[in-house]
C-alpha cells in the first residue's frame, strides 16, 4: 500500500512537471510578461527554458498550449486569429506588467501564422500579426514582442534552449565583438556596397569584416574561409547578402543546409541575419535560418523577410537594424519593432523574428581599432525604387562615390521626360529622393541618373 501511494504521488509530480499551467486565459488578475505558445506534444521540452527565463532573466513565464488557447477563445474560424486574440486580451485585461514577449514553439503547422496577399504578392506565413493587439487602435504600433521557433521535434527545441540558457546563464561568456557581412558579388545588386554601407552603422566598438564571393578578390569569402574565421574567432553577427534559396545561399554548390554543422563555434552563438528571404515553412520544407536556429550551436536568433522584397527598402530596415543592435542593449524582439511605423507597410509584415525575443547581445562597449575591416570600394549605384509598383509616392537611391553634378530624371515609356527630380551639385555618399506621380496616369516609367560618367536607367511601375 505504501508503495502504491508513493507510485501515485510521483505520478501526480511527474504530470504537473508537464501539462501547461492550467489556467482561466480570460481572468484578468493573471499576471505574466513572457508568454510561451505551444502544442501539447512541446510542453515538456519548453519546462526548462520556462524556469531559465524566471530564475535567470526574471520574467514571470505562462507557459500555455495551443489547445488551451482553442478552448477560451474560439471565436473565429482560424487558429492564428484566435491565438492573436487571446495575446490582445492578455495584453489589454490582464494586471500589469502585462505581456510583453510572445514565444511560438513550433513550425507553422503547428503554431499556425499568418498568410496575406499585398497588390500581386502572396506571402504564405508571417507572425507579424502577432504583435499587434486588435484592441489597440493604433494599427501601426506593435505592442508585442514577437519571435518563433519552427521546431518539428522535441530535439531542435532543446538544441535551441540550451544554446540560449548557456548564453544567458554564463557569467563568463566572451564579449564577442566581432561581425561578419558575407555578400555575393553581383554587379546589378552590388551586394558589396550594402555590406559596405551596413558596416557604417556599426559603433566604433564592433569589428566589421566583409567578405565577398567573388575569387578574384583578395578578401573572398568562400565557404571554408567563413567556417573558420567563426569557429576561431567568433562572432556576434552574421550577415547574409545576396540571392536566397530556402535551401541555401549563392548557390546550392557555394553554401547549403548541410553546411550548417559545420558551424562548432564553443558556444559563442551569433545572430543570424538575412537581406533575402528565408520562408517561414511548415513541416514539409526547410530553410537556412531554421537551420542555423535549431542546430546545437551557430545562430540564438535571426530576422529575414519572409516573402519577396523590395530590395532598396529591406536595406532601409536592415540600416536601422545594424544601428539598434548594438546600440543600446535592447532585445531582439525590439530591434525588429523599433522605427518602422511610417516605413513601408509591407516590408515590415514580411520582417520575421527567429528565435528568443527577449534576448540581448552581449559585447564590449570599449573602443577597438578595427584592424580586420575590409570594406569594398565605394562606387555609383542607382537602386530599384520602392515600393514598386506605387501608388503615387515611391522613393528613389542612389550613391555616389565622390562630389559633382547629378540629374536624375523621368521619361515616359515614350522615352519623353516627364520629370525632374534632381538637377544639382551633391556630395558623395547615399542620397534618396521622393518621386510623386499623384498627377501622371498608370503606366511604365523609366528613371535615368546622370554623374560624372555614371549613366544608369531603370523602370517603374505606376499602379492607380
Amino acid at each position: 500500500m505504501k508503495h502504491t501511494l508513493s507510485s501515485f504521488f510521483f505520478i501526480l509530480l511527474f504530470t504537473a512537471y508537464i501539462i501547461p499551467q492550467n489556467i482561466n486565459l480570460r481572468d484578468t488578475t493573471n499576471q505574466f510578461d513572457y508568454i510561451i505558445i505551444t502544442v501539447p506534444e512541446f510542453v515538456q521540452a519548453c519546462q526548462t527554458f520556462k524556469q531559465h527565463k524566471g530564475n535567470v532573466r526574471g520574467f514571470n513565464v505562462l507557459l500555455v498550449d495551443t489547445t488551451q488557447i482553442y478552448s477560451q477563445f474560439n471565436s473565429d474560424t482560424t487558429g492564428e486569429d484566435n491565438i492573436r486574440d487571446f495575446i490582445s486580451y492578455a495584453g489589454t485585461y490582464w494586471k500589469n506588467p502585462k505581456p510583453k514577449y510572445i514565444l511560438l514553439v513550433g513550425d507553422r503547422s503547428k503554431v499556425p501564422s499568418f498568410p496575406f496577399t499585398y497588390l500581386y504578392l502572396y506571402v504564405p506565413g508571417t507572425d507579424y500579426f502577432y504583435s499587434q493587439n486588435i484592441y489597440d487602435p493604433d494599427t501601426t504600433y506593435q505592442d508585442f514582442e514577437v519571435g518563433r521557433i519552427p521546431a518539428r521535434t522535441a530535439q531542435e527545441i532543446t538544441n535551441y534552449f540550451n544554446k540560449v540558457i548557456n548564453y544567458e546563464s554564463s557569467t563568463d561568456s566572451i564579449l564577442n565583438n566581432n561581425s561578419i557581412l558575407w555578400c555575393e558579388h553581383d554587379l546589378q545588386f552590388q551586394f558589396e556596397l550594402t555590406a559596405n554601407q551596413l558596416s557604417e552603422q556599426f559603433p566604433s566598438y564592433i569589428n566589421p569584416t566583409i567578405f565577398s564571393s567573388d575569387t578574384n578578390l583578395s578578401d573572398s569569402g568562400n565557404k571554408d574561409s567563413i567556417i573558420n574565421h567563426v569557429n576561431n574567432y567568433g562572432i556576434s553577427t552574421l550577415w547574409w547578402g545576396g540571392h536566397c534559396a530556402d535551401s541555401d545561399f549563392v548557390s546550392n554548390e557555394f553554401f547549403n543546409l548541410n553546411d550548417v554543422s559545420s558551424f562548432i563555434n564553443q558556444n559563442n552563438y551569433f545572430i543570424s541575419l538575412f537581406l533575402g528571404f528565408q520562408e517561414l515553412t511548415d513541416d514539409s520544407t526547410t530553410n537556412l535560418q531554421n537551420e542555423m536556429l535549431l542546430s546545437p550551436s551557430a545562430s540564438l536568433g535571426g530576422i529575414a523577410p519572409v516573402g519577396p522584397i523590395f530590395y532598396p527598402a529591406i536595406v532601409f530596415y536592415y540600416d536601422s537594424i545594424a544601428t539598434l543592435l548594438f546600440s543600446n542593449n535592447i532585445s531582439l524582439g525590439n530591434v525588429v519593432n523599433v522605427n518602422y511605423a511610417s516605413s513601408d507597410s509591407y516590408m515590415r509584415k514580411i520582417l520575421n523574428l527567429w528565435g528568443d525575443p527577449s534576448i540581448v547581445l552581449r559585447y564590449s562597449t570599449v573602443t577597438q581599432v578595427r584592424e580586420n575591416n575590409k570594406k569594398a570600394k565605394l562606387n555609383y549605384a542607382l537602386e530599384q525604387n520602392y515600393p514598386n509598383p506605387f501608388n503615387p509616392t515611391t522613393t528613389i537611391e542612389y550613391r555616389l562615390p565622390q562630389k559633382g553634378l547629378v540629374t536624375l530624371k523621368i521619361y515616359n515609356i515614350l522615352g519623353q521626360e516627364v520629370k525632374t527630380l534632381v538637377n544639382r551639385f551633391e556630395n558623395e555618399g547615399k542620397h534618396q529622393v521622393k518621386f510623386d506621380a499623384v498627377d501622371l496616369p498608370s503606366g511604365v516609367y523609366f528613371y535615368r541618373i546622370e554623374a560624372g560618367n555614371f549613366v544608369q536607367t531603370k523602370k517603374l511601375i505606376l499602379l492607380k
